[in-house]
Parts: structure tokens; C-alpha cells; sequence
């Protein structure tokens, strides 16, 4: 039995019996959990590309961004310019001196008043 290879068709047509009926341990504990999910191997790295998943609502903006351009809308053009060349864009104050030639001490002064005041603004949604 053992040399004509029938012990090992047994073995192999049972493995396979197993592996493919639904009523059996096997399928119950390896194969049922297998074919419901769409990935080759379970809890397999694939790389950021096949397993970074879009979290829910991510192209809406939070509340905190909607007040803060609200905030930024009632602003002249003179603050609104400040706000995005400075807090926005992250500009430096001596770049943005020589750009639009304004005193440093009123452009640092005004661009901390306003972080305040965006910030006291929007505070309540913290």
C-alpha cells in the first residue's frame, strides 16, 4: 500500500476533501475566514499602496477650519495678507519686510494679534 503510492492519494484526496467541504473543523476554523476577505495572506503588510484605506469624511473640513476661514474672511485685506503670507505660508517676518515693505515691529505686532484673535474665535470648538 505504501509503495504504489496509494497511502499517499488517500491522504492527499482526504486533505483535499477537508479543505473543500463546508461542514468540516477545517472550513469552519481556516477556510471560512479566508474567502470572506480579499487579501492572499491574513494580517500581511502589502505595503502602503494595497493597504492605505481613506478614512470616513476625509475631503470634509472640521468645524475648526470652517470657523477659521470664516474668522479670516471678515479680515481687511491688509490682515487677510498677513494671515496668509505669514501664518499660512509660513514666511518669515524679514521676508515678508522686504516684500511689501512694512515696519518689523508692526508686522510681528499685528500677526501675533492675529493668531490671537483666530485663535479666541475658534476656541470653542477645542
Amino acid at each position: 500500500v505504501i509503495s504504489d503510492g496509494k497511502l499517499e492519494h488517500f491522504l492527499t484526496h482526504m486533505m483535499s476533501f477537508q479543505a473543500k467541504l463546508s461542514t468540516t473543523r477545517y472550513w469552519h476554523h481556516y477556510r471560512k475566514f479566508t474567502e470572506k476577505i480579499r487579501e492572499f495572506y491574513p494580517d500581511y503588510n502589502y505595503g502602503p499602496k494595497y493597504t492605505d484605506f481613506p478614512t470616513p469624511f476625509e475631503d470634509e473640513e472640521s468645524e475648526v477650519v470652517s470657523c477659521m476661514k470664516a474668522a479670516i474672511k471678515d479680515l481687511n485685506p491688509y490682515e487677510k495678507m498677513i494671515v496668509n503670507e505669514y501664518l499660512i505660508e509660513r514666511n518669515t517676518y524679514t521676508f515678508l519686510v522686504k516684500k511689501y515693505k512694512i515696519d518689523y515691529t508692526h508686522l510681528k505686532r499685528d500677526a501675533e494679534r492675529l493668531r490671537k484673535l483666530i485663535k479666541n474665535r475658534c476656541s470653542h470648538l477645542r
